[in-house]
């Protein structure tokens, strides 16, 4: 069965490069007598490069030791090829999760690539397949993408003392539902690698990869290495050992970002930078089920006849948040309509009612729970707001003025007892390497390199709250005219120098943090 473009990003298929191939089978593969499995082999690329290792490590017949699995069988030309690497009954056209005992026997490697589909493109039919099939090795989120459930299941064909190899989503490291994933590899493994590629290596795609390399199946964790390469490496990488424990005891058990982890721990002994969790509450901003009914422009709003007093200014998207820290709340343009629960509507605001009502607006989950659809009961404004997803340099700022905001951007709550001369304090401290190494660190990153602060990462971002000391109102206006003019970068380099000359850092370590920053902010935007 052939297989076009758009099967191919319908089901998440991208097929692999043969320098990534080699890499991966050259990696994983040192016994010229291995018996081979890949479950998703697609073209083939990596029985292809299989075939070659096993040559030059001296197989004899290396066709008798490769195996592949795949829901579609190959075209007539990409099946000759194969025939050239595997014989044609090792071949098996079939669901991994239907294989049942085809392949008659245990495999001492197993490589793969497999489809990069998203949990909720996943067919409802085929997803309680492959839960069930995988639940007794290992419980999977409901949210966990297809990868995850064909890294969980070929474990039960791999021999005792088995490797395995997979070119995976950057998810793999950074989303919750995979946090469990890991700790299960980390727990049966005796050696596992982890290798994150910053360049973009499948057209149509903004995700990037991580090559996960795992030896020693049967075994718990003694050695975990990770490394960071912006290509395909062409020469030898440059592993650095984590701690087993921090995979396997810690609740953010990520594999990245262990080196940048371990420092900021080092430094933050010597300042009284503390979790914002200290001093306030984060929480996601209003949620309306429909931000394009009811948050509109003012000139909008005064068109529909929208009486004033319904009218609430309201930030709608991260971008706000840097143009509410230049402006007044009367420049924003941006309204949330909020109807009483109990208001008579007038005719023009009726108008409007029916035409939500024609979209359907009325039968979404958030309208449904209301006493009536169109009357939202907005969150208290809070006292600062923070991005939830952003890709540069996320800043704290304050709001004096009462503003509300959507889910789009957090609001911050600062707790009664919370100094104020601190909220100032905090809000500064919040553009230093500091803080921003500790957002890298606990927040969540997309494939196209987003940062998604959730309310929980952002509950960990290390502030500073003055410790009594006088507030540099002159440092904080040049600060405010460089986010003025977009300037962050030189904005961070400005608390950075003042931090040095107040606390009990030297420049050269504030440096070494502002680099490990860089480092990690330039692999998640895979610049570096």
């Amino acid at each position: 069965m052939s297989t076009n473009s758009s099967d191919i990003k319908n089901r998440g298929i991208y097929f692999t490069p043969v320098e990534l191939a080699d890499f991966v089978i050259n990696s994983i593969i040192d016994n010229p007598n291995a018996n081979i499995l890949d479950p998703c082999y697609g073209h083939g690329a990596l029985l292809f490069s299989a075939y070659q290792r096993l040559i030059n490590l001296g197989c004899y017949d290396p066709k008798i030791h490769l195996f592949g699995c795949d829901i579609n069988w190959p075209s007539e030309s990409v099946l000759s090829s194969l025939s050239r690497v595997t014989a044609i009954k090792n071949l098996v056209e079939d669901n991994f999760f239907n294989l049942d005992g085809q392949l008659g026997k245990k495999f001492d490697v197993i490589i793969m690539n497999p489809p990069f589909v998203r949990h909720h493109s996943i067919p409802g039919e085929t997803k309680t397949l492959i839960k069930g099939i995988s639940k007794d090795l290992l419980d999977l989120a409901n949210t966990s993408d297809l990868w995850a459930y064909f890294v969980i299941h070929s474990l039960s064909y791999l021999n005792s003392d088995g490797r395995l190899a997979a070119i995976l989503p950057w998810s793999f490291l950074h989303s919750d539902y995979a946090q469990p994933i890991r700790k299960h590899l980390a727990s049966k493994f005796r050696c596992i690698k982890c290798l994150s590629i910053g360049e973009r290596l499948f057209d149509n795609t903004q995700e990037r990869i991580v090559v996960l390399l795992a030896e020693g199946y049967g075994a718990r964790s003694t050695e975990i290495k990770t490394a960071y390469s912006p290509e395909i490496p062409t020469k030898e990488v440059r592993w650095t050992s984590i701690e087993p424990s921090m995979v396997l005891d810690s609740a953010d058990s990520s594999f990245s970002a262990t080196q940048e982890k371990q420092y900021l721990v080092e430094m933050k002994k010597r300042l009284n930078f503390q979790p914002l969790s200290d001093f306030a509450d984060v929480r996601i901003g209003t949620v309306t089920g429909a931000n394009g009914f009811f948050v509109m422009g003012t000139e909008k709003a005064t068109n529909l006849g929208i009486p004033g007093g319904w009218q609430k200014p309201i930030l709608r998207i991260a971008h706000d948040i840097a143009k509410y820290a230049i402006v007044y709340a009367r420049d924003l343009h941006d309204v949330l309509l909020v109807i009483p629960e109990n208001a008579s509507l007038p005719t023009s605001v009726q108008s409007y009612v029916k035409l939500g009502e024609d979209d359907k607006i009325e039968k979404g989950y958030h309208a449904r729970n209301r006493a009536r659809w169109y009357s939202i009961r907005p969150k208290e404004p809070p006292d600062a707001f923070l991005p939830y997803m952003i890709t540069q340099i996320p800043i704290l700022v304050l709001n004096p003025d009462k503003v509300l905001s959507t889910n789009n951007i957090h609001g911050v709550y600062f707790s009664a007892n919370c100094p104020r001369p601190a909220i100032k304090w905090i809000q500064m401290s919040m553009l230093s390497s500091i803080s921003q190494l500790s957002i890298e660190i606990s927040s969540r990153t997309y494939g196209s390199g987003v940062l998604k602060i959730e309310p929980s990462a952002a509950k960990q971002i290390l502030v500073f709250p003055g410790d009594g000391q006088s507030y540099p109102e002159e440092v904080s206006n040049k600060i405010h005219v460089l986010i003025r003019d977009g300037k962050r970068d030189e904005a961070m380099n400005v608390v950075d120098d003042w931090f040095s000359s107040i606390l009990n850092i030297s420049k050269s370590d504030m440096n070494n943090i502002n680099k490990c920053y860089r480092r990690l902010k330039m692999i998640r935007l895979g610049t570096d």
